[in-house]
């Protein structure tokens, strides 16, 4: 078995759930959110993916924030689940190319 993880925390009650474990696999810089040392106790390797996050992964979340966010996404999605909540007249969406950046 084999743990793919990011921020969830991995200490001893949760590595005992799981007795066949193998591998803790944090995809991200560091391992603190994992307990390392009992890990290796049981024989689990405990890895990380420093190279995460370097490239444009930061900056693609932080447009994908943006667009979210000058879009309304989470107030849309909450009015499209409530059939009453729908409006018969749409909003304008803000236009994108408006908006200073940097």
């Amino acid at each position: 078995m084999h743990f793919f993880v990011r921020q969830e925390i991995i200490d001893k009650p949760m590595l005992d759930l799981f007795p066949n474990l193998k591998v803790v696999q944090r995809y991200g810089v560091g391992v603190d959110n994992v307990n390392v040392e009992y890990a290796n106790k049981r024989g689990i390797a405990v890895c990380n993916t420093p190279q995460y996050g370097q490239q444009n992964e930061v900056s693609n979340h932080a447009v994908a924030l943006y667009l979210a966010l000058s879009r309304r996404l989470l107030t849309r999605d909450e009015m499209s689940e409530q059939a009453c909540g729908i409006s018969a007249k749409p909003s304008q969406l803000p236009a994108v190319v408006t908006r200073l950046w940097g």
